[in-house]
């Protein structure tokens, strides 16, 4: 059986990780908490750098969309020999953005 404290440790994981803050910043965080005075500015220092790592992450979907957008619409669907989809994904150096890939994962 889970304590009320254990519980409470729990869904501070639980919240931590759903807002994407990684297994060794819930740490620092777990840490930071658990003290009686609580350095908001060691807090805020990582929560701005989880921040800015969101931000960029936003604008390379953003930059994935607007290629693959761009990619699907020239795609008319049927039966065709070429697919404007599967060039573009097999295409080396295609419009894809491989920084906003990798961050779509």
């Amino acid at each position: 059986m889970f304590s009320s404290a254990d519980l409470d440790r729990l869904n501070f994981v639980r919240r931590a990780r759903e807002m994407g803050f990684s297994q060794a910043e819930v740490r620092v965080l777990l840490s930071l908490s658990g003290n009686e005075l609580i350095s908001c500015g060691d807090v805020k220092a990582i929560a701005e750098k989880h921040l800015k790592t969101v931000r960029q992450k936003i604008s390379n979907l953003q930059e994935l969309e607007k290629s693959l957008s761009l990619t699907v619409a020239q795609c008319a669907g049927g039966k065709v020999s070429n697919c404007p989809v599967i060039d573009a994904i097999a295409a080396e150096g295609a419009n894809f953005s491989a920084t906003a890939a990798a961050e779509a994962r």
